[in-house]
């Protein structure tokens, strides 16, 4: 990989598009990722995980690509594996979302 760089971000500061440049023998070719495409074709280091969040910064380091990311989700403000992991304690979906949205109410806008 030649480069790689974020090319646009959305008004939230999540990516838009990044670019990664490749140089070859058969010449230069140019990949770019779109919104959360970017999450599934970009894997963690660890365990070939999805990246958590599209809020993220890339930099190279020689041959290293260090991306550090800002977020868990799609900016929200729920976690959706903390979600999953309350309700495998057995928590409700009320509680759930009490828990990440307190002071908010839950009910029927139509009957």
């Amino acid at each position: 990989m030649d480069d790689i760089y974020v090319s646009s971000r959305f008004e939230s500061g999540r990516v838009n598009e990044l670019e990664i440049i490749l140089k070859g023998n058969a010449g230069r070719k140019e990949i770019i990722l779109y919104g959360n495409e970017i999450r599934s074709r970009i894997r963690t280091a660890e365990k070939n995980r999805l990246l958590w969040s599209t809020l993220f910064d890339v930099e190279r380091s020689g041959y290293d690509i260090i991306i550090s990311g800002k977020g868990f989700g799609h900016g929200v403000g729920l976690c959706q594996w903390g979600a999953i992991g309350q309700s495998r304690e057995g928590r409700s979906y009320k509680q759930i979302l009490a828990h990440y949205f307190p002071g908010t109410e839950s009910g029927r806008l139509y009957d």
